[in-house]
């Protein structure tokens, strides 16, 4: 039950992303597409081995430097296409990573931890930096409308930049969220694998035919419960039975 909640909630991270708020029409048409080829990239190409799944999860390492290249809104929505490329990557390995963990846990087969505390490592460092990403947005955004507001006389483009700006920081908002819960579904895969391959290593047995050994103390107080019978002696019957010589 709890394996296919966080495939539900990794599904549902994945539909989030895809619908996420649009900014300017002719801005978007690019990123639109360069994500659907992306996506379908992603569902050809399956995970199959726990090694590969800490080479596909993105860690954001290149994110911040591309959004302190930014000059202006443009830049910052072309940077949003890229997180949300890498988010999509993210929600793609942790689907992989549940459907892999519940076949390999039925089948009881052994999973190597370290790829998988590999990978739930690389999502917490990619959910990090898109909070630092979020934070920088946040004041950008704040910091520009107090610019443009100061102005006395605000251009229409300038208006329609702050809009733009303020969507791209709400799609960008959304993307950081989905990533929580995708970062968080993969750490609860991982635990998940650790607390069943214990659970499926199997029971050993006492060691056969070994020399000196004793038998286990319950065979031991079971003998000693029973009481031991005395025996009698063979002239007991002799001796209680009537002499019919005793009076003469």
């Amino acid at each position: 039950m709890r394996i296919r909640l966080m495939a539900v909630i990794l599904v549902a991270a994945g539909a989030s992303v895809i619908g996420a708020a649009p900014g300017a029409a002719e801005d978007r048409t690019a990123p639109r597409g360069h994500a659907a080829a992306s996506i379908q990239t992603v569902s050809s190409n399956p995970i199959t081995h726990l090694s590969q799944f800490a080479d596909q999860t993105p860690d954001g390492s290149q994110l911040i430097e591309l959004y302190k290249a930014a000059r202006t809104v443009a830049d910052v929505e072309a940077a949003n296409a890229r997180v949300k490329d890498q988010v999509l990557q993210a929600q793609s390995v942790g689907s992989e990573l549940v459907r892999l963990h519940a076949a390999k846990m039925t089948a009881c087969e052994n999973v190597d931890a370290s790829h998988v505390d590999a990978t739930a490592g690389k999502a917490t460092a990619f959910s990090a930096t898109l909070i630092k990403i979020e934070q920088e947005i946040t004041k950008s955004l704040s910091t520009m409308r107090q610019k443009v507001a100061a102005e006395r006389s605000v251009s229409t483009r300038a208006k329609d930049d702050v809009n733009r700006y303020a969507v791209a920081a709400h799609e960008f908002s959304r993307l950081n969220l989905q990533t929580q819960e995708i970062t968080k579904a993969i750490q609860s895969v991982a635990r998940n694998i650790r607390t069943a391959a214990q659970s499926c290593m199997p029971t050993p047995i006492p060691p056969l035919f070994v020399e000196g050994s004793t038998p286990p103390s319950g065979v031991i107080s079971a003998r000693r419960s029973h009481p031991t019978r005395r025996k009698r002696p063979a002239n007991a019957a002799v001796r209680r039975a009537p002499s019919i010589f005793r009076y003469y």
